[in-house]
Protein backbone atom coordinates (compact mmCIF):
# COMPACT_ATOMS: atom_id res chain seq x y z
CA UNK A 1 0.00 0.00 0.00
CA UNK A 2 1.68 2.92 -1.23
CA UNK A 3 0.13 6.44 -0.93
CA UNK A 4 1.54 9.40 -3.29
CA UNK A 5 2.88 13.03 -2.21
CA UNK A 6 3.63 15.59 -4.16
CA UNK A 7 6.69 17.82 -4.50
CA UNK A 8 5.59 21.42 -5.01
CA UNK A 9 7.82 24.23 -5.43
CA UNK A 10 7.57 27.80 -6.52
CA UNK A 11 3.38 27.01 -6.07
CA UNK A 12 3.61 24.43 -8.75
CA UNK A 13 3.70 20.27 -8.77
CA UNK A 14 7.05 19.43 -10.14
CA UNK A 15 6.75 15.62 -9.61
CA UNK A 16 5.58 12.51 -7.33
CA UNK A 17 6.85 10.50 -4.66
CA UNK A 18 5.89 7.48 -2.64
CA UNK A 19 4.78 8.45 0.93
CA UNK A 20 5.78 6.10 3.83
CA UNK A 21 3.74 4.78 6.75
CA UNK A 22 4.06 7.06 9.83
CA UNK A 23 1.90 4.93 12.48
CA UNK A 24 3.70 2.04 13.81
CA UNK A 25 1.35 -1.21 15.44
CA UNK A 26 2.51 -4.20 16.93
CA UNK A 27 0.20 -7.53 16.17
CA UNK A 28 0.34 -11.01 17.90
CA UNK A 29 -1.76 -13.52 15.87
CA UNK A 30 -2.52 -16.76 17.29
CA UNK A 31 -2.41 -19.67 14.79
CA UNK A 32 -2.59 -23.68 14.20
CA UNK A 33 -0.26 -24.64 11.93
CA UNK A 34 3.74 -24.96 11.09
CA UNK A 35 5.56 -21.87 9.74
CA UNK A 36 8.91 -20.39 9.38
CA UNK A 37 10.25 -16.60 9.84
CA UNK A 38 11.20 -16.62 5.69
CA UNK A 39 8.04 -18.01 4.86
CA UNK A 40 6.07 -15.23 6.75
CA UNK A 41 8.36 -12.39 6.01
CA UNK A 42 8.16 -13.55 2.18
CA UNK A 43 3.99 -13.10 2.60
CA UNK A 44 4.20 -9.83 4.07
CA UNK A 45 6.31 -8.23 1.65
CA UNK A 46 3.88 -10.05 -0.92
CA UNK A 47 1.56 -7.91 0.59
CA UNK A 48 3.21 -4.92 0.42
CA UNK A 49 3.26 -4.21 4.53
CA UNK A 50 6.56 -2.48 5.98
CA UNK A 51 7.32 -4.67 8.99
CA UNK A 52 10.16 -5.37 11.29
CA UNK A 53 10.87 -7.23 14.52
CA UNK A 54 9.05 -10.48 13.80
CA UNK A 55 9.42 -13.62 15.69
CA UNK A 56 7.94 -16.45 15.62
CA UNK A 57 7.28 -18.82 18.62
CA UNK A 58 6.01 -22.39 18.79
CA UNK A 59 4.41 -22.96 21.75
CA UNK A 60 0.71 -24.21 22.91
CA UNK A 61 -1.67 -22.10 23.88
CA UNK A 62 -5.59 -21.94 25.13
CA UNK A 63 -7.46 -19.15 24.04
CA UNK A 64 -10.93 -18.74 24.70
CA UNK A 65 -13.60 -17.70 21.89
CA UNK A 66 -17.41 -17.28 22.51
CA UNK A 67 -17.31 -19.53 25.39
CA UNK A 68 -15.31 -22.63 23.32
CA UNK A 69 -11.53 -23.25 24.30
CA UNK A 70 -9.37 -23.56 21.42
CA UNK A 71 -5.49 -24.89 21.29
CA UNK A 72 -3.41 -23.43 19.50
CA UNK A 73 0.34 -24.21 18.66
CA UNK A 74 2.09 -20.82 17.01
CA UNK A 75 2.38 -17.82 17.63
CA UNK A 76 3.12 -14.70 15.10
CA UNK A 77 4.56 -11.38 16.55
CA UNK A 78 5.64 -8.19 14.81
CA UNK A 79 5.50 -5.00 14.15
CA UNK A 80 4.16 -3.40 11.01
CA UNK A 81 3.47 0.87 9.56
CA UNK A 82 0.05 1.95 8.45
CA UNK A 83 -0.90 5.12 6.81
CA UNK A 84 -4.49 4.72 9.03
CA UNK A 85 -6.13 3.22 11.64
CA UNK A 86 -8.44 1.95 9.15
CA UNK A 87 -5.81 0.05 7.10
CA UNK A 88 -5.24 -2.76 10.04
CA UNK A 89 -8.42 -4.71 9.93
CA UNK A 90 -7.51 -4.81 6.04
CA UNK A 91 -3.95 -5.88 6.43
CA UNK A 92 -4.47 -8.29 9.28
CA UNK A 93 -7.42 -10.09 7.27
CA UNK A 94 -4.76 -9.65 4.20
CA UNK A 95 -2.52 -12.03 6.39
CA UNK A 96 -4.53 -14.15 7.73
CA UNK A 97 -6.09 -15.21 4.58
CA UNK A 98 -2.69 -15.40 2.86
CA UNK A 99 -1.52 -17.56 5.56
CA UNK A 100 -4.63 -19.94 5.16
CA UNK A 101 -3.98 -19.90 1.46
CA UNK A 102 -0.05 -20.52 1.31
CA UNK A 103 1.17 -22.34 4.22
CA UNK A 104 -2.42 -24.09 5.54
CA UNK A 105 -1.99 -21.99 8.54
CA UNK A 106 -4.92 -20.93 10.31
CA UNK A 107 -5.39 -17.70 12.58
CA UNK A 108 -7.62 -18.04 15.31
CA UNK A 109 -7.35 -14.86 16.74
CA UNK A 110 -4.96 -11.43 16.80
CA UNK A 111 -4.18 -8.67 18.96
CA UNK A 112 -3.11 -4.89 17.76
CA UNK A 113 -1.90 -2.31 19.81
CA UNK A 114 0.18 0.89 18.98
CA UNK A 115 3.51 0.28 19.25
CA UNK A 116 6.13 2.62 20.70
CA UNK A 117 7.93 4.61 17.99
CA UNK A 118 11.42 4.35 19.57
CA UNK A 119 13.31 1.61 20.09
CA UNK A 120 14.32 0.86 23.67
Amino acid sequence: MKYINTVNEFNRTIGFRYSKPSLKYHAVLFCIGELDNKSFEDLLNFIEVPFEELKIFKEKTTIDLEGHEIETDLIIEFNFFVYSEQEIEKIIEEVRLGLTREFEVHAIDFLTKQAPMLKR
